[in-house]
């Protein structure tokens, strides 16, 4: 299995190759990089570089948090596994208190 996928992976052509690596996951368990949609957008390896796309990945859960991409991020794509089963769902607390700042 892992030597196909290493096939399949050399076949694209090198801009796609470039986006596995800039790649968080989050997922509410813990066994990834981010338990919440925010830490992974506030992480420092995202910078602002519009050439440097980002994906952040998100598992499948209801995800009670505010999340904001602070006007600066245009490079970063949010993607579902399942789009249908990821749900992003504020509380009144989460409206009325402001995002955690941006990393500078």
């Amino acid at each position: 299995m892992y030597t196909l996928f290493l096939i399949v992976l050399s076949a694209l052509p090198a801009w796609a190759q470039q986006t596995f690596w800039r790649t968080l996951v989050v997922d509410q368990t813990g066994n990834w990089d981010h338990t919440t949609i925010q830490d992974a957008i506030n992480n420092q390896r995202i910078g602002d570089d519009p050439e440097e796309r980002w994906t952040i990945l998100i598992f499948s859960g209801t995800y009670v948090e505010s999340v904001s991409l602070h006007g600066r991020k245009e490079n970063v794509d949010l993607v579902g596994i399942d789009p249908d089963a990821v749900i992003i769902a504020p509380t009144a607390a989460t409206l009325a208190s402001p995002s955690p700042a941006a990393p500078s």
